[in-house]
């Protein structure tokens, strides 16, 4: 009976997988701009396994690692390099990390707890709409970091030697991804990996073997650049030097806060980019202090090396990183820089209520695995919608301005055929810029950015003297203008 089960969840993941791919291969030609057309940049690269670094950060360094890339590859080749096929990827991320989630529950979690707590993981999900779908590494890290946690607490609690495993893929994942995430997992694993020190013992030559390989391009960049993306990221948080200063602990509290309870707020959004103001900043800082004594309370409530006990101590743990986190933001405060705090709040009140359920609820056997499943299946449905909309996504002005702008440059390049093409682009203009950009890179066209954006389109990118033409993208969003010259 297990048996035919799997066969049947492996033959449903096959057609579920194949349909993507299919509805992504032929979605309309719309163009990526902005961080989307260096995301889709960024994993041309990994296709072709040149990528060692993960996403861009605005502060000229990038997250740790390009797993988040390589994941996506596969699926961006297999729709064809169409722009969907990027989403396609984020959107499989996303819901293996909910069917994660779904079945450590079910066998580590009492069924109470399982229907708190997957009911709450659906509630989020369906509440955030379209994000399952987003390639933005702000958004993909979200559903997998409440994934991280919940597989932790299982973890500390069952001692089961398989989750280690899974606990390394998704550490290594989000620290790699972004680097926010770093002091959650560092802090979360301490404690699981010295309770379950002696089946470590048993399983370390695996999950050594298994860190080594999604971090060896990691290390293979450090080890050939001066200085390394590693060594770049030390000297922006340790020495300071010209970046912006950290944030005041009464500001990093209201932000904090905001963010924790913003998914059961009215005004719930999610991020894209923006400056914040943390409005009622106090008052939410007062319930998240509610919540964090609760999860506590919780704690002394819930039977000791229970999966709930654990998850509450997690919880409240990581609630309280990700408020140092906050204070170890420099300048002005982003709305993507919090944002992934919105399912802790989540996590964290649902991590309550199961732990309180457990004491008063004596079973709900009958329930669990269909509330799992339906949990399932809803986060599938909410996923096949975001999809729906990207495919049916009209073009626009900013669509065309790509065109016009890729149309200008290529025109550019059969009248005076250069071995490499330097492109200046103006910063007004960058978000049109990437996605031009991106059209000549999938046209094959060899180009250099000016020094100002290596960062951020990739060091493949860097002028290297081949250099013998010249374009700048000038204009604004809404009028770009291509200027040319051939240089001396």
């Amino acid at each position: 009976m297990v048996i035919q089960r799997r066969i049947v969840f492996i033959v449903l993941v096959a057609a579920g997988a194949a349909a993507l791919v299919a509805a992504a291969r032929h979605g309309p030609p719309f163009r990526e701009v902005s961080d989307g057309a260096i995301i889709e940049i960024s994993t041309l690269d990994a296709l072709n396994g040149k990528l060692l670094v993960g996403p861009y950060s605005r502060f000229g360094w990038h997250h740790p690692g390009p797993l988040f890339f390589y994941l996506l590859a596969p699926w961006y080749w297999a729709a064809g390099l169409h722009t969907a096929g990027a989403q396609a990827g984020a959107l499989a991320i996303n819901l293996a990390a909910v069917a994660v989630v779904t079945s450590v529950l079910l066998r580590a979690a009492k069924p109470i707890a399982v229907v708190v707590v997957a009911a709450a993981v659906a509630a989020y999900v369906i509440r955030a709409g379209d994000m399952i779908v987003s390639v933005w590494n702000p958004h993909v890290i979200i559903l997998p970091l409440a994934a991280f946690v919940i597989v932790s607490a299982a973890l500390a609690a069952s001692g089961r030697t398989a989750l280690f495993l899974w606990w390394a893929a998704m550490a290594s994942f989000l620290v790699q991804t972004h680097l926010a995430t770093a002091p959650i997992v560092a802090i979360v694993s301490m404690p699981v990996l010295v309770a379950r020190r002696d089946e470590l013992k048993a399983i370390w030559p695996r999950v050594v073997v298994l860190i080594g390989i999604v971090w060896l391009p990691v290390a293979v960049e450090q080890a050939t650049h001066r200085p390394g993306n590693l060594t770049r990221i030390a000297a922006f948080f340790f020495t300071g030097g010209d970046a912006p200063s950290v944030q005041p602990l009464s500001l990093a509290a209201q932000m904090w806060a905001s963010a924790v309870t913003s998914a059961f707020r009215s005004d719930f959004v999610v991020a894209m980019g923006f400056e914040i103001n943390p409005g009622a900043g106090w008052a939410n800082v007062a319930v998240t202090a509610v919540v964090i004594a609760l999860l506590m309370l919780a704690v002394t409530k819930a039977r000791r090396d229970t999966f709930t006990w654990w998850l509450a101590a997690l919880c409240a743990i990581s609630t309280l990183v990700a408020l140092v986190a906050t204070t170890r933001i420099r300048g002005h405060i982003v709305d993507h820089e919090i944002f992934w705090m919105s399912a802790l709040g989540v996590l964290d009140c649902a991590t309550i209520v199961a732990v309180f359920a457990e004491r008063l609820v004596d079973s709900a056997h009958g329930i669990a695995t269909s509330v799992a499943v339906s949990v399932m299946i809803a986060c599938v449905i909410v996923g096949a919608i975001g999809m729906r909309h990207v495919l049916q996504r009209e073009r626009g002005p900013e669509d065309r301005n790509v065109d016009v702008v890729t149309d200008a440059i290529n025109e550019h390049i059969r009248s005076v055929k250069p071995r490499r093409l330097l492109v200046n682009i103006e910063p007004p203009v960058w978000t049109i810029a990437a996605g031009a950009l991106l059209q000549l890179d999938k046209q094959g066209n060899a180009f250099a950015v000016d020094n100002r954006w290596v960062t951020m389109f990739g060091e493949r990118f860097a002028r290297n003297g081949a250099e013998d033409a010249e374009v700048t993208i000038t204009g604004s969003p809404l009028q770009p203008v291509v200027v040319a010259r051939i240089r001396e």
